[in-house]
């Protein structure tokens, strides 16, 4: 219990670092991430309950590094969920990563 409440604190401690991004990360890609039955999950625009491996491959189609993204997560998810995003990203060539607490504004139709 005190490791998950240090996780939590240290994510949303990461994530409150990251609530003033540049305007060129305002614009850019959201993707939220998720523990859903033990494992992460991301969501990218309309594709959700991706893997890491699909997650991967929907940001290599199309996505321009360039613009930058914005990892979006609950005070629930695990701090391993974002890194596994960061890292994908990163890879990709994404060097403007946000990882930051969801708000309601967020999301859109569909997205729960």
């Amino acid at each position: 219990m005190l490791f998950l409440l240090g996780s939590v604190a240290l994510l949303i401690g990461q994530a409150e670092r990251s609530t003033v991004p540049d305007a060129r990360v305002a614009h850019g890609y959201l993707i939220f991430a998720s523990l859903y039955e033990g494992r992460c999950r991301y969501g990218v625009n309309d594709a959700v309950g991706m893997s890491a491996r699909q997650l991967r491959e929907t940001l290599s189609e199309g996505y321009d590094p360039g613009a930058g993204l914005q990892i979006l997560v609950d005070p629930d998810t695990p701090p391993g969920c974002a890194r596994k995003a960061r890292r994908v990203a990163s890879g990709l060539g994404f060097h403007t990563i946000f990882v930051r607490l969801a708000e309601d504004e967020d999301r859109h139709g569909g997205i729960p």
